[in-house]
């Protein structure tokens, strides 16, 4: 109930459909438990050449209590959740945000049962300071792909 978004209907789907000591025993690690809810993208590739991208079907109950985790995250203000969510609408739209957010919640909530950790935001958040040079790499690049100079936007 740490992560932001995770409410009683979350944990009670993942009771009802996977169970505690069956998450333990039957996934190896969180990749193996994120894909069997079909969060993470199914590439097809042909020719070193990525033809699709779509998410595969999973489990439909605890993936849809997770996308709803990640939107519900995604409304709390200033959180590491938050943040993540944005950044990643930004570059993509909000339904691969979503799908994106709800991915990373399930790893989070496999590594609270499975290790017996304890969530921690601040593992999660980006430091402002490394956000800004990644985003000053960014926009230096785009100024040398459209050929602007720092002349003209003075």
């Amino acid at each position: 109930m740490n992560v932001e978004g995770v409410s009683f209907d979350t944990v009670f789907t993942l009771l009802a459909e996977v169970g505690f000591d069956e998450l333990q025993t039957k996934f190896k690690t969180s990749k193996h438990f994120v894909s069997w809810l079909g969060l993470c993208p199914n590439n097809k590739v042909s020719g070193g050449k990525i033809l699709s991208s779509r998410t595969t079907k999973g489990n439909k109950n605890l993936r849809n209590a997770f996308i709803n985790a990640a939107v519900g995250a995604a409304k709390v203000k200033n959180s590491p959740l938050f943040q993540y969510y944005n950044r990643i609408k930004s570059r993509a739209g909000a339904k691969i945000a979503r799908m994106a957010t709800a991915k990373k919640i399930a790893t989070i909530v496999y590594a609270m049962i499975v290790k017996k950790v304890e969530y921690e935001p601040t593992k999660i958040s980006i430091n402002p300071e490394k956000l800004k040079c990644i985003n000053i790499g960014r926009i230096q690049k785009m100024m040398q792909k459209h050929n602007i100079t720092f002349e003209e936007i003075a």
